[in-house]
Protein backbone atom coordinates (compact mmCIF):
# COMPACT_ATOMS: atom_id res chain seq x y z
CA UNK A 1 0.00 0.00 0.00
CA UNK A 2 1.45 3.47 -0.77
CA UNK A 3 2.56 5.52 2.27
CA UNK A 4 0.04 8.36 1.63
CA UNK A 5 -3.24 5.34 1.68
CA UNK A 6 -1.53 4.07 5.16
CA UNK A 7 -1.21 7.53 6.47
CA UNK A 8 -4.55 8.29 6.13
CA UNK A 9 -5.92 5.33 7.34
CA UNK A 10 -3.38 5.53 10.54
CA UNK A 11 -4.80 8.87 10.64
CA UNK A 12 -8.83 7.64 11.05
CA UNK A 13 -7.64 5.13 13.42
CA UNK A 14 -5.76 7.22 15.30
CA UNK A 15 -8.75 9.68 15.68
CA UNK A 16 -10.83 7.04 17.13
CA UNK A 17 -8.19 6.56 19.79
CA UNK A 18 -9.60 7.87 22.83
CA UNK A 19 -7.60 9.92 25.28
CA UNK A 20 -6.11 9.32 28.30
CA UNK A 21 -8.55 11.72 30.30
CA UNK A 22 -11.66 10.55 28.18
CA UNK A 23 -14.95 11.23 29.30
CA UNK A 24 -17.34 9.56 31.86
CA UNK A 25 -18.02 5.98 30.77
CA UNK A 26 -21.37 5.65 29.38
CA UNK A 27 -24.05 2.64 29.93
CA UNK A 28 -27.53 1.55 29.00
CA UNK A 29 -29.68 0.92 32.07
CA UNK A 30 -32.08 -1.83 32.76
CA UNK A 31 -34.64 -2.31 35.20
CA UNK A 32 -34.54 -5.77 36.64
CA UNK A 33 -37.95 -5.57 37.94
CA UNK A 34 -39.54 -7.49 41.01
CA UNK A 35 -41.55 -10.57 41.12
CA UNK A 36 -44.79 -8.96 42.44
CA UNK A 37 -46.37 -5.59 42.20
CA UNK A 38 -45.78 -3.93 45.13
CA UNK A 39 -42.53 -5.80 46.11
CA UNK A 40 -38.45 -4.16 45.87
CA UNK A 41 -35.67 -6.02 45.04
CA UNK A 42 -32.23 -5.64 45.45
CA UNK A 43 -28.93 -7.07 43.28
CA UNK A 44 -26.27 -7.89 45.37
CA UNK A 45 -23.52 -9.20 43.29
CA UNK A 46 -22.48 -10.26 39.18
CA UNK A 47 -20.62 -13.06 38.46
CA UNK A 48 -17.36 -12.24 37.17
CA UNK A 49 -18.14 -13.54 33.78
CA UNK A 50 -21.27 -11.40 33.78
CA UNK A 51 -23.70 -14.12 33.16
CA UNK A 52 -25.67 -14.26 36.67
CA UNK A 53 -26.74 -11.58 38.89
CA UNK A 54 -27.94 -12.55 42.52
CA UNK A 55 -29.99 -10.60 45.43
CA UNK A 56 -33.70 -10.75 46.67
CA UNK A 57 -37.05 -9.68 46.19
CA UNK A 58 -38.33 -8.34 49.01
CA UNK A 59 -42.26 -9.07 49.49
CA UNK A 60 -44.93 -8.04 52.19
CA UNK A 61 -43.97 -11.53 54.49
CA UNK A 62 -41.27 -12.99 53.07
CA UNK A 63 -37.36 -12.44 51.63
CA UNK A 64 -36.73 -14.47 48.83
CA UNK A 65 -33.51 -14.64 47.18
CA UNK A 66 -33.51 -14.36 43.58
CA UNK A 67 -30.92 -14.91 40.46
CA UNK A 68 -31.22 -12.56 37.02
CA UNK A 69 -29.19 -13.86 33.64
CA UNK A 70 -28.08 -10.28 32.26
CA UNK A 71 -31.10 -8.25 31.39
CA UNK A 72 -33.35 -11.25 32.01
CA UNK A 73 -35.99 -11.67 34.13
CA UNK A 74 -36.39 -12.20 37.88
CA UNK A 75 -35.95 -16.25 38.49
CA UNK A 76 -36.94 -17.04 42.63
CA UNK A 77 -34.36 -19.49 44.32
CA UNK A 78 -35.84 -21.93 46.74
CA UNK A 79 -34.69 -21.55 50.47
CA UNK A 80 -36.56 -23.52 53.90
CA UNK A 81 -36.47 -19.85 55.35
CA UNK A 82 -38.47 -17.33 55.25
CA UNK A 83 -35.70 -14.04 54.79
CA UNK A 84 -32.83 -15.03 52.64
CA UNK A 85 -30.67 -12.87 51.12
CA UNK A 86 -27.88 -14.45 47.99
CA UNK A 87 -25.07 -12.84 48.58
CA UNK A 88 -22.29 -13.78 45.95
CA UNK A 89 -22.09 -16.12 42.90
CA UNK A 90 -19.35 -17.27 41.01
CA UNK A 91 -19.02 -17.91 36.80
CA UNK A 92 -20.39 -21.73 37.36
CA UNK A 93 -23.71 -19.64 38.37
CA UNK A 94 -23.71 -21.14 42.12
CA UNK A 95 -24.77 -18.02 44.68
CA UNK A 96 -23.98 -18.22 48.18
CA UNK A 97 -25.28 -16.39 51.33
CA UNK A 98 -27.89 -16.32 54.18
CA UNK A 99 -31.47 -17.74 55.65
CA UNK A 100 -33.32 -16.91 58.76
CA UNK A 101 -37.08 -17.37 60.32
CA UNK A 102 -36.23 -14.30 61.94
CA UNK A 103 -34.94 -10.86 60.91
CA UNK A 104 -33.05 -10.69 64.39
CA UNK A 105 -31.02 -13.50 65.06
CA UNK A 106 -30.93 -17.39 64.02
CA UNK A 107 -28.65 -16.56 60.79
CA UNK A 108 -28.15 -19.93 58.58
CA UNK A 109 -25.46 -19.96 56.06
CA UNK A 110 -27.16 -21.20 52.51
CA UNK A 111 -25.75 -21.53 48.98
CA UNK A 112 -27.66 -22.26 45.64
CA UNK A 113 -27.70 -24.26 42.47
CA UNK A 114 -26.99 -23.09 39.51
CA UNK A 115 -30.70 -24.14 38.84
CA UNK A 116 -31.52 -22.03 42.14
CA UNK A 117 -32.00 -25.15 44.59
CA UNK A 118 -31.00 -23.87 47.84
CA UNK A 119 -29.46 -26.25 50.64
CA UNK A 120 -28.18 -24.74 54.28
CA UNK A 121 -24.27 -25.09 54.84
CA UNK A 122 -23.09 -27.55 57.75
CA UNK A 123 -21.77 -25.67 60.75
CA UNK A 124 -18.38 -26.51 62.39
CA UNK A 125 -19.44 -28.03 66.13
CA UNK A 126 -20.28 -26.09 69.04
CA UNK A 127 -21.35 -23.02 66.07
CA UNK A 128 -25.01 -22.14 66.23
CA UNK A 129 -25.40 -19.70 62.83
CA UNK A 130 -23.46 -18.47 60.04
CA UNK A 131 -23.56 -16.52 56.93
CA UNK A 132 -21.72 -17.06 53.61
CA UNK A 133 -19.98 -14.45 52.11
CA UNK A 134 -17.91 -15.17 49.18
CA UNK A 135 -17.38 -18.19 46.84
CA UNK A 136 -15.14 -18.58 44.40
CA UNK A 137 -14.95 -20.41 41.14
CA UNK A 138 -14.09 -23.28 42.63
CA UNK A 139 -16.32 -23.85 44.71
CA UNK A 140 -14.82 -22.56 47.93
CA UNK A 141 -17.39 -20.59 49.87
CA UNK A 142 -16.33 -18.18 52.49
CA UNK A 143 -18.08 -16.32 55.82
CA UNK A 144 -18.30 -16.08 59.51
CA UNK A 145 -19.65 -18.21 61.90
CA UNK A 146 -21.02 -17.84 65.66
CA UNK A 147 -21.30 -19.43 68.85
CA UNK A 148 -22.82 -18.10 72.66
CA UNK A 149 -19.78 -16.37 72.90
CA UNK A 150 -17.46 -15.43 70.24
CA UNK A 151 -17.72 -14.82 66.00
CA UNK A 152 -14.96 -16.29 63.64
CA UNK A 153 -14.21 -16.55 59.80
CA UNK A 154 -15.15 -19.81 58.09
CA UNK A 155 -14.83 -21.67 55.12
CA UNK A 156 -16.58 -24.32 53.22
CA UNK A 157 -14.60 -27.57 51.04
CA UNK A 158 -17.00 -29.48 49.46
CA UNK A 159 -19.54 -28.58 51.99
CA UNK A 160 -17.24 -29.01 54.63
CA UNK A 161 -16.91 -26.70 57.42
CA UNK A 162 -13.75 -25.44 59.27
CA UNK A 163 -12.50 -22.36 61.61
CA UNK A 164 -10.14 -20.17 59.44
CA UNK A 165 -7.72 -20.09 63.04
CA UNK A 166 -4.09 -18.73 61.70
CA UNK A 167 -3.13 -15.50 63.09
CA UNK A 168 -1.24 -12.69 61.87
CA UNK A 169 2.49 -11.49 63.62
CA UNK A 170 0.34 -9.84 66.65
CA UNK A 171 -2.23 -12.38 67.39
CA UNK A 172 -4.84 -10.53 65.52
CA UNK A 173 -7.49 -13.40 63.71
CA UNK A 174 -9.99 -12.83 61.32
CA UNK A 175 -13.51 -12.88 62.33
CA UNK A 176 -15.44 -12.45 59.05
CA UNK A 177 -14.14 -13.31 55.73
CA UNK A 178 -15.98 -11.47 52.70
CA UNK A 179 -14.34 -12.37 49.76
CA UNK A 180 -12.20 -15.56 48.29
CA UNK A 181 -10.75 -15.56 44.45
CA UNK A 182 -9.36 -18.49 42.41
CA UNK A 183 -5.92 -18.10 44.11
CA UNK A 184 -7.24 -18.90 47.32
CA UNK A 185 -6.26 -15.89 48.87
CA UNK A 186 -9.33 -14.41 51.51
CA UNK A 187 -10.27 -10.93 53.01
CA UNK A 188 -11.39 -10.38 56.02
CA UNK A 189 -12.06 -8.43 58.50
CA UNK A 190 -10.47 -9.52 62.44
CA UNK A 191 -9.10 -8.30 65.66
CA UNK A 192 -6.21 -7.73 67.42
CA UNK A 193 -6.68 -9.22 71.03
CA UNK A 194 -4.22 -6.95 72.49
CA UNK A 195 -6.57 -3.86 71.33
CA UNK A 196 -9.82 -4.27 70.53
CA UNK A 197 -10.37 -0.52 69.05
CA UNK A 198 -8.47 -1.53 66.32
CA UNK A 199 -10.15 -2.60 63.19
CA UNK A 200 -7.97 -4.90 61.48
CA UNK A 201 -7.87 -6.16 57.39
CA UNK A 202 -6.78 -9.50 56.80
CA UNK A 203 -5.44 -12.04 54.23
CA UNK A 204 -5.19 -15.03 54.61
CA UNK A 205 -3.66 -17.52 51.70
CA UNK A 206 -4.87 -21.12 51.57
CA UNK A 207 -2.24 -22.57 50.29
CA UNK A 208 0.78 -21.12 52.68
CA UNK A 209 -1.74 -21.18 55.76
CA UNK A 210 -0.41 -17.38 55.88
CA UNK A 211 -1.92 -14.52 57.73
CA UNK A 212 -1.34 -11.12 56.62
CA UNK A 213 -2.00 -7.47 58.18
CA UNK A 214 -3.18 -4.60 55.60
CA UNK A 215 -1.34 -1.87 56.28
CA UNK A 216 -3.76 1.45 56.63
CA UNK A 217 -3.05 4.87 55.19
CA UNK A 218 -0.91 7.43 56.68
CA UNK A 219 -2.07 8.59 60.13
CA UNK A 220 -4.36 5.77 60.52
CA UNK A 221 -4.82 2.90 62.29
CA UNK A 222 -7.56 0.85 60.94
CA UNK A 223 -8.57 -1.05 57.59
CA UNK A 224 -11.81 -2.81 56.61
CA UNK A 225 -11.32 -5.20 53.22
CA UNK A 226 -14.69 -5.74 51.42
CA UNK A 227 -13.83 -7.21 47.93
CA UNK A 228 -10.73 -9.21 46.05
CA UNK A 229 -10.07 -9.71 42.47
CA UNK A 230 -8.77 -12.72 40.40
CA UNK A 231 -5.06 -10.79 40.66
CA UNK A 232 -5.34 -10.17 44.91
CA UNK A 233 -6.20 -6.51 44.43
CA UNK A 234 -8.71 -5.52 47.48
CA UNK A 235 -10.95 -2.76 47.72
CA UNK A 236 -12.04 -1.56 51.51
CA UNK A 237 -11.07 1.48 53.34
CA UNK A 238 -8.45 2.82 55.83
CA UNK A 239 -9.89 4.71 59.26
CA UNK A 240 -9.03 5.33 62.77
CA UNK A 241 -10.04 2.81 65.35
CA UNK A 242 -13.12 1.97 63.60
CA UNK A 243 -14.16 5.12 62.61
CA UNK A 244 -14.73 7.13 59.53
CA UNK A 245 -13.95 5.43 56.25
CA UNK A 246 -11.49 6.48 53.76
CA UNK A 247 -12.12 4.25 50.55
CA UNK A 248 -9.22 2.40 49.56
CA UNK A 249 -7.34 -0.14 47.10
CA UNK A 250 -4.89 -2.19 47.91
CA UNK A 251 -2.85 -3.99 45.13
CA UNK A 252 -1.76 -6.96 44.48
CA UNK A 253 1.63 -5.91 46.08
CA UNK A 254 0.67 -4.24 48.23
CA UNK A 255 0.61 -0.21 47.03
CA UNK A 256 -1.91 1.55 48.96
CA UNK A 257 -3.72 3.59 46.68
CA UNK A 258 -6.33 6.17 48.09
CA UNK A 259 -9.40 6.84 46.09
CA UNK A 260 -11.04 10.41 45.90
CA UNK A 261 -14.80 10.69 47.28
CA UNK A 262 -17.77 11.65 45.06
CA UNK A 263 -19.53 15.00 45.60
CA UNK A 264 -21.65 15.35 48.71
CA UNK A 265 -19.49 12.21 50.58
CA UNK A 266 -17.63 12.53 53.81
CA UNK A 267 -16.49 8.97 54.00
CA UNK A 268 -16.68 5.83 51.98
CA UNK A 269 -15.50 2.72 51.25
CA UNK A 270 -14.85 0.18 48.26
CA UNK A 271 -17.34 -2.34 48.20
CA UNK A 272 -16.64 -4.85 44.71
CA UNK A 273 -13.72 -5.13 42.49
CA UNK A 274 -13.16 -6.49 38.63
CA UNK A 275 -10.50 -7.96 36.84
CA UNK A 276 -9.35 -4.01 35.52
CA UNK A 277 -9.23 -3.11 38.80
CA UNK A 278 -12.31 -0.85 38.53
CA UNK A 279 -13.87 -0.44 41.98
CA UNK A 280 -17.50 0.24 42.98
CA UNK A 281 -17.75 2.09 46.30
CA UNK A 282 -20.69 3.61 48.80
CA UNK A 283 -20.12 7.18 50.41
CA UNK A 284 -21.64 8.15 53.07
CA UNK A 285 -23.38 12.16 54.03
CA UNK A 286 -27.13 12.70 54.39
CA UNK A 287 -27.61 10.01 51.39
CA UNK A 288 -26.22 7.35 50.42
CA UNK A 289 -23.67 8.00 47.61
CA UNK A 290 -22.72 4.90 45.29
CA UNK A 291 -19.65 5.54 43.24
CA UNK A 292 -17.29 3.97 40.38
CA UNK A 293 -13.67 4.48 40.76
CA UNK A 294 -11.74 3.79 37.29
CA UNK A 295 -8.33 3.70 38.48
CA UNK A 296 -8.17 7.37 38.31
CA UNK A 297 -11.05 9.02 38.58
CA UNK A 298 -14.23 8.73 41.27
CA UNK A 299 -18.05 9.21 39.07
CA UNK A 300 -20.92 9.26 41.15
CA UNK A 301 -23.34 6.61 39.82
CA UNK A 302 -26.22 8.64 39.81
CA UNK A 303 -23.83 10.86 37.15
CA UNK A 304 -23.22 7.89 35.36
CA UNK A 305 -27.00 6.96 34.54
CA UNK A 306 -28.74 8.24 30.89
CA UNK A 307 -30.42 11.48 31.83
CA UNK A 308 -33.99 9.87 30.33
CA UNK A 309 -33.30 7.38 32.91
CA UNK A 310 -33.32 10.11 35.53
CA UNK A 311 -36.36 12.10 33.75
CA UNK A 312 -38.35 9.08 34.55
CA UNK A 313 -37.96 9.74 37.91
CA UNK A 314 -35.44 7.15 39.41
CA UNK A 315 -33.52 8.58 42.24
CA UNK A 316 -29.65 7.50 42.81
CA UNK A 317 -28.98 10.34 45.16
CA UNK A 318 -31.42 11.48 47.36
CA UNK A 319 -31.97 8.51 49.37
CA UNK A 320 -30.31 6.44 51.99
CA UNK A 321 -30.98 2.62 49.80
CA UNK A 322 -29.12 3.64 46.60
CA UNK A 323 -26.23 1.13 45.97
CA UNK A 324 -24.16 -0.15 43.78
CA UNK A 325 -22.77 -3.87 44.72
CA UNK A 326 -21.39 -5.75 42.09
CA UNK A 327 -19.10 -5.36 39.14
CA UNK A 328 -17.98 -7.85 36.24
CA UNK A 329 -14.74 -7.97 34.61
CA UNK A 330 -16.36 -6.34 31.70
CA UNK A 331 -17.68 -3.41 33.24
CA UNK A 332 -21.46 -4.26 34.25
CA UNK A 333 -22.48 -2.90 37.29
CA UNK A 334 -25.16 -3.89 39.75
CA UNK A 335 -27.32 -2.29 42.42
CA UNK A 336 -30.57 -1.01 43.73
CA UNK A 337 -32.18 2.13 43.22
CA UNK A 338 -35.88 3.72 44.20
CA UNK A 339 -37.85 3.23 41.31
CA UNK A 340 -40.63 5.78 40.02
CA UNK A 341 -43.56 4.06 41.94
CA UNK A 342 -41.20 4.39 44.76
CA UNK A 343 -39.92 1.36 46.02
CA UNK A 344 -36.76 0.38 45.59
CA UNK A 345 -35.75 -1.88 42.76
CA UNK A 346 -32.74 -4.06 41.69
CA UNK A 347 -30.53 -2.76 38.35
CA UNK A 348 -28.29 -2.93 35.88
CA UNK A 349 -25.96 -0.65 34.43
CA UNK A 350 -24.40 -2.38 30.98
CA UNK A 351 -21.18 0.00 29.08
CA UNK A 352 -21.97 0.91 25.66
CA UNK A 353 -18.36 0.82 24.65
CA UNK A 354 -15.00 -1.10 25.67
CA UNK A 355 -12.84 1.44 26.97
CA UNK A 356 -9.03 0.08 25.99
CA UNK A 357 -7.13 -1.05 29.27
CA UNK A 358 -3.77 1.55 30.05
CA UNK A 359 -1.68 -0.85 28.87
CA UNK A 360 -3.62 -1.61 25.57
CA UNK A 361 -4.39 2.17 25.29
CA UNK A 362 -0.40 2.92 25.14
CA UNK A 363 0.70 0.41 23.00
CA UNK A 364 -2.01 1.97 20.60
CA UNK A 365 -1.37 5.89 20.41
CA UNK A 366 3.02 4.30 20.56
CA UNK A 367 1.49 3.05 16.99
CA UNK A 368 0.06 5.75 16.35
CA UNK A 369 3.11 7.92 16.57
CA UNK A 370 5.28 5.59 15.11
CA UNK A 371 3.15 5.46 11.86
CA UNK A 372 3.18 9.19 11.80
CA UNK A 373 6.68 9.27 12.17
CA UNK A 374 7.28 7.70 9.22
CA UNK A 375 4.99 9.37 7.28
CA UNK A 376 6.45 12.40 7.54
CA UNK A 377 9.70 10.87 6.79
CA UNK A 378 8.58 9.57 3.83
CA UNK A 379 6.75 12.68 2.91
CA UNK A 380 9.98 14.53 2.99
CA UNK A 381 11.92 12.40 0.50
CA UNK A 382 8.91 12.71 -1.89
CA UNK A 383 9.43 16.26 -2.39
Amino acid sequence: MHMSKIAIAASVFCAAVPSAHADAPQYTFVDLGVMSAGDSSQATAISANGQTIVGRNLGSTSFTPVMWSSGGAIIGMSSPYVYSNALAVNDSGVSVGVGQNNLRYGQTPMTWSSSGVGTALALPSDYLTGQANGINNNGIIVGSVGSSSSQRAAMWNNGVPSIISATAADGSFMTVAKGINASGLIVGQGVNPNNAALSVGLVYDTVSGKMTELAPLSGMNGTAPYAINSSGAIAGCSNVNGGGCTPVVWSSNGTLTQMALPALASSGYGVAINASGQVLGSGGGAYSVPFLFDGTATYSIASLVPASVIAEGWDFSNNTATSATGISDQGVIVGTANSPGGTAHAYELIPTAAVPEPGTLAMMVAGCLMISGLSRRRMKRDR
